[in-house]
């Protein structure tokens, strides 16, 4: 991985995850070029795995809040 040189958040190897722009779906993708802004890193508890879930559910969250 390599980071552009105006990244300021993020260095070359750290765990990170992402949510990609309803414009450009390339989740599925090895590699994919976003915004630092669209990042987040994995906390240590999570898996790669159960990471992958955040933003999505995140999002579901953000849609749909819970009424009071």
């Amino acid at each position: 991985m390599e980071t552009g040189r105006n990244v300021t958040r993020f260095t070359a190897g750290d765990r990170i995850y992402d949510r990609m722009p309803l414009k450009k779906i390339g989740a599925f993708a090895q590699y994919a070029a976003v915004e630092e802004s669209a990042l987040a890193v994995i906390p240590e508890y999570l898996s790669y795995e159960r990471a992958a879930t955040v933003p999505l559910a995140a999002l579901a969250c953000r849609a749909h809040p819970r009424q009071a």
